[in-house]
């Protein structure tokens, strides 16, 4: 027997947030191939969790997929040089 949640709700889930997705973004094929796998991994997991609804399972898709791109953002993001305390210098200077 076939569990329509896994054979037809998720499918269509992906597809959905994948189109979404990429229509936000301008992505190639191998961005497409990754949040296609991306999607997937979500949309099963919310199933696994008990989610039925087609609009919240694309729902978790995109916010999953945006959080990843927001945490590669973040790690590939130039990092600032630490800021140095004043010297002993400057500090004598400023209370002139």
């Amino acid at each position: 027997m076939t569990d329509p949640l896994q054979d037809v709700l998720a499918p269509a889930a992906v597809e959905r947030a994948l189109e979404i997705y990429c229509q936000m973004r301008d992505c190639d094929h191998a961005e497409r191939v990754q949040a296609r796998k991306t999607a997937t991994d979500q949309v099963f997991a919310l199933i696994d969790r008990g989610e039925c609804n087609e609009e919240q399972l694309v729902i978790g898709a995109l916010t999953h997929l945006k959080a990843l791109e927001r945490a590669r953002a973040i790690a590939h993001a130039p990092k600032a040089a630490p800021s140095r305390p004043p010297t002993l210098s400057a500090k004598v200077h400023a209370k002139s």
